[in-house]
């Protein structure tokens, strides 16, 4: 219910009364994300999240040119030899899925929080998610260290991805389906809109989100850390990355990123219930 014209309540309705005011009756639309870009928790939601702790947090990077989105795209050197875009075409398709985002009134705040272009290349029929993902943790690693020469990166699970790694949430088996019919896709990687949830309720929280969002999983959150390590791994303060939408070897384990002042790694997630101030899932969207 909207009212046309202020005062107090008491006036308000003394007006009405006397048809001096009318009142209008309008959709309400349901915010999903807060005014800092963090998903609102659904109600009824069963698992587990408590407050971020905002200290932790990525910083945005400047991406106002081509040449600003040319060096990130470069740094996809260190997983591909050759991409079917441009620098041009990532920029410009990247400002397209922000406009098509701020129209999307009900999702449109995630643009409040820290927004990373990302590009997905395809993937060939059959591939195997985990040992896929051993190739772009090994990439994560040379991108980071080409940034951080005085750092370590250390993958935790080296040897031990290939046939073990499984896709547990359905908006990341489309992404990948997208990926697999040769699709290359550019998408708007939201670090830490799921600040505080556990993996279980970023998995959960899912449920009443549009199509165009994609949980993250393992794969795309590597690619984020290839173009932006100095902002996934800045230091202690970044938050901690899950990859809430796959799982490793059974349902009690999942995957992560973390990142410290002198090293950054990339391991198993335990206590998928449990939620934790200084982490978050990632959220993807694609049109």
């Amino acid at each position: 219910m909207i009212v046309e014209a202020g005062g107090g309540d008491e006036e308000v309705l003394q007006a009405l009364l006397r048809r001096e005011k009318k009142i209008i009756l309008e959709d309400a639309i349901r915010l999903l994300f807060d005014q800092h870009g963090r998903r609102i928790p659904p109600q009824g939601m069963k698992a587990h999240h408590c407050d971020p702790d905002r200290s932790f947090s990525f910083i945005q990077p400047n991406l106002a040119t081509v040449e600003d989105y040319a060096k990130r795209f470069a740094r996809l050197r260190h997983l591909w030899t050759s991409i079917a875009i441009t620098p041009e075409e990532f920029s410009k398709k990247a400002n397209e899925l922000r406009e098509d985002l701020r129209g999307q009134k009900q999702i449109s705040n995630l643009l409040n929080g820290v927004c990373l272009p990302i590009v997905l290349p395809p993937l060939p029929r059959g591939t195997d998610y985990g040992l896929a993902l051993e190739w772009y943790v090994a990439a994560v690693g040379l991108s980071y260290m080409d940034i951080f020469p005085e750092r370590q990166f250390t993958n935790h699970r080296a040897g031990d991805l290939a046939q073990k790694v499984t896709i547990v949430h359905p908006s990341h088996e489309r992404l990948i389906n997208r990926l697999q019919d040769g699709e290359t896709i550019v998408a708007l990687h939201f670090l830490n809109p799921l600040h505080g949830f556990s993996v279980l309720a970023a998995r959960e929280q899912m449920s009443d989100l549009p199509d165009s969002l994609y949980l993250a999983g393992g794969l795309d959150t590597a690619i984020g850390g290839i173009i932006y390590p100095d902002i996934l791994f800045c230091d202690y303060h970044t938050p901690g990355l899950d990859c809430a939408a796959v799982q490793w070897q059974e349902s009690d384990y999942s995957l992560y990123f973390e990142a410290y002042d002198a090293h950054a790694y990339f391991a198993l997630r335990t206590n998928l219930g449990c939620a934790h101030d200084c982490c978050s899932g990632g959220l993807l969207f694609s049109m």
